[in-house]
């Protein structure tokens, strides 16, 4: 009778198996944590922008003391500008700044109060 020699072929165990889906799990995860990540930072990089650009336009109001509604429009953002008086009088005002990006979503906000000098 003859015998059936078998090769023996390379292979991997099924520790070696478990052990390779695990780190191939590993780097998915951090790909996944970097990806997600950069999605924020783009939208606090739009905030951030959006910030400087309301706290610019806030100057310029107390500036030119042009203390009455307004809208300016840059690249990115439709900065508005919405003056109410405050309830402690007259010469206290209180300017609403928003800023819009071009999906009409709100991006940032900041109310300032303002005191009116009496000759204004």
């Amino acid at each position: 009778m003859g015998v059936i020699k078998l090769k023996k072929y390379p292979a991997a165990t099924l520790v070696e198996t478990i052990v390779a889906s695990v780190i191939i799990l590993i780097v998915f995860g951090i790909a996944t944590m970097v990806l997600v990540q950069t999605s924020k930072t783009n939208y606090s990089t739009k905030k951030i922008r959006a910030d400087y650009l309301i706290d610019q336009f806030a100057y310029e109001t107390d500036q030119q003391k042009n203390f009455s509604d307004d809208e300016k429009q840059t690249d990115v953002f439709t900065l508005i500008k919405k003056i109410e008086t405050h309830s402690f009088g007259q010469n206290v005002v209180v300017a609403k700044f928003s800023a819009i990006d071009k999906n009409g979503l709100l991006v940032s906000y900041q109310n300032r109060i303002f005191c009116l000098s009496k000759n204004e």
